[in-house]
């Protein structure tokens, strides 16, 4: 059936299941079998059950647009399959049977989903849609006029209004059995008319994002900020920085002392930087999504941690985490595998750099190294100082009194 609707009734041929979903999940039979043993068990503790419909759906990303092998269908498609879902359950269950539903619902829909008695009818795709906290009211005002259409003043009266057999008599207190037989007849033919309605099938959701060919870096983009408002979780966030441009040298450690070696150009073009809290970020890739370069957000673009425990967990990770030890300023940052400590002394405005056994002591203002104390085996090692100068704009930016974000509250003085 899952197959059928997705592939011969929608049109979505393209989408390929992942074969383990058949394996790890429930089946509905046995979900019958679960639900049913658990009504027992709440019947004599005085509880009631109830079921949500559904969670999305594992598919193989044969594309190119999205990184990952297996990805998760939503939105349309994924709403006829919860409403064939909702009816099925109902032809087994009956109409009283609590469902909650959440899948590709809008506010073209939701009066819908009220109609068949759908309770509580939850919102995801289209809050992660730009601007989608501001259609909200949107949602309320479509039901008010369909409600009012049919001359209902509550939502029970609305679901049998709703049902074209009952006329146009006003129902005040429609019976338990009037309100059951509207249900699962609103139920089964909502199904009916989303299956044949163009908008959710495939040739009319074809349309990718737009890319615009370039690829995002750790500093600068082109500042649409579109990633900030489709985060479900709200871990996208800008902050500001000071642009700068200048060469730097390396520290190469040589007959055991230490020297400065010719390196590259340290670039911050913007001052309007993107950053993410990784501990608020579930990579669902939303933000990749939505941005019009290529690489996501959520991977390229500074990943900060709430906590230290946090950032040492997560080892596979590039991120940071600033924090204040002893009232100054600290930065612990890992670029791939190698990890940093930036330690800043906002009084003497010098700066340690500390990296493996090798302790880096620079005035933090004109970037002039003081010192540089290493043991007997940094012999032959190069110091990259593009991740210093990197964690320098970084914890100036992130300690920016004019932006007050989840990194720096609590920290500025």
């Amino acid at each position: 059936m899952l197959e059928n609707l997705l592939h011969a009734a929608l049109g979505y041929t393209e989408v390929e299941i992942n074969p383990k979903v058949y394996d790890m999940n429930i089946t509905f039979a046995d979900a019958v079998d679960v639900v049913r043993r658990l009504q027992s068990v709440a019947a004599r503790c005085g509880k009631t059950i109830g079921v949500k419909f559904g969670n999305t759906l594992e598919v193989i990303n044969k594309g190119k647009f999205l990184k990952d092998k297996i990805q998760y269908l939503s939105g349309q498609p994924l709403h006829v399959l919860h409403l064939a879902l909702v009816d099925e359950w109902r032809k087994v269950f009956g109409s009283a049977f609590p469902i909650s539903f959440s899948a590709g619902v809008d506010a073209n829909n939701f009066s819908d989903c009220v109609a068949i008695g759908l309770v509580p009818v939850t919102v995801c795709t289209d809050l992660l849609r730009p601007g989608g906290y501001g259609r909200l009211p949107q949602y309320l005002i479509n039901l008010e006029r369909r409600m009012n259409a049919v001359g209902a003043k509550t939502i029970s009266d609305f679901i049998v209004r709703s049902h074209e057999e009952t006329g146009k008599s006003p129902i005040a207190n429609p019976n338990s059995q009037l309100l059951s037989n509207s249900i699962l007849h609103n139920t089964s033919e909502l199904l009916k008319s989303t299956i044949e309605n163009p908008r959710y099938h495939s040739r009319n959701n074809q349309k990718p994002p737009r890319k615009i060919g370039s690829h995002l870096h750790l500093w600068d983009c082109i500042n649409c900020d579109k990633c900030i408002p489709v985060c479900p979780n709200d871990a996208v966030f800008f902050f500001e920085v000071e642009p700068v441009e200048f060469e730097f040298r390396n520290i190469k450690i040589v007959n055991s002392e230490w020297t400065e070696v010719p390196a590259d150009i340290f670039r911050v073009r913007e001052s309007h930087q993107i950053a993410t809290l990784a501990d608020a970020c579930n990579e669902c890739g939303n933000c990749d999504v939505f941005c019009p370069e290529d690489g996501g957000p959520y991977i390229e673009k500074p990943r900060f941690f709430g906590s230290l425990e946090a950032w040492r967990k997560w080892k596979d990770l590039s991120g940071f985490f600033l924090a204040r030890e002893n009232g100054k300023p600290v930065l612990y940052g890992r670029f791939k595998d190698k990890e940093y400590v930036l330690r800043l002394n906002e009084e003497s405005h010098d700066a340690s750099f500390h990296v493996d056994d090798v302790t880096v002591k620079l005035d933090w203002e004109s970037q002039r190294i003081l010192n540089v104390t290493h043991s007997h085996d940094s012999e032959g090692k190069v110091i990259e100082m593009a991740y210093y100068f990197t964690m320098v704009s970084l914890i100036k930016g992130m300690l920016n009194s004019n932006r007050v974000h989840f990194v720096n509250v609590g920290l500025l003085e």
